[in-house]
């Protein structure tokens, strides 16, 4: 009697088996995504802390300084743009590593890359994407620079809390506007074909 429980118990284990291999085949994009998402993250973040990486850096914080730089000027500012700092008579801002929206961008971009779904779907994301956290940057510094010209007490908490919280919850809004539209264009193109 006691025989026939033990190979009970190993044919329910058995049974059990096939549904556990379909729970974690269900999962399986999700891991998958995961993984891949941790992985070239660490990838990028390596890459982006070497040394080398300032040949990228240097001229971006540039590009960065110039244009808001250019924006401030249309309202009458007098700014100037010297390497990476943004100076006026009355206020000066070092644009710096960090300030650069190089992280989000990497972790908006690794996002999308690594999500699965046709390559055909991402690049867009990954072009406007892009664009957007680069438009968005240009307005936190300006909007910087005028806090440390109107209200310099409050400078440090703007650019250390209020837009940090603000960048990260803007580049999840805008990963999620694509996943939208990215999801439903290819529903759409599957029921297409």
């Amino acid at each position: 009697m006691a025989k026939k429980k033990k190979s009970t118990k190993k044919l329910r284990r058995k049974a059990g088996e096939p549904e556990r291999f379909k729970e974690l085949k269900d999962r399986l994009p999700v891991l998958k995504f995961t993984g891949g998402f941790i992985v070239v993250t660490v990838v990028f973040f390596l890459v982006t802390n070497s040394d080398w990486f300032d040949v990228i850096r240097e001229p971006l914080l540039k590009l960065y300084t110039s244009f808001s730089s250019m924006l401030l000027n249309l309202f009458g500012y007098g700014t100037t743009a010297n390497g990476d700092i943004l100076s006026s008579k009355d206020f000066s801002v070092n644009i710096e590593e960090g300030c650069d929206a190089v992280a989000p961008a990497i972790l908006y971009a690794v996002s999308i890359l690594v999500f699965p779904i046709a390559m055909r779907y991402k690049w867009k994301g990954l072009l406007y994407g892009l664009l957007a956290i680069f438009g968005l940057n240009i307005i936190r510094i300006i909007s910087l620079f005028l806090t440390g010209i109107y209200a310099r007490s409050f400078f440090e908490i703007m650019h250390v809390e209020v837009w940090q919280a603000i960048f990260i919850v803007l580049t999840v809004v805008i990963w999620l506007y694509w996943l939208k539209w990215a999801s439903s264009k290819a529903t759409t193109d599957a029921k297409a074909q």
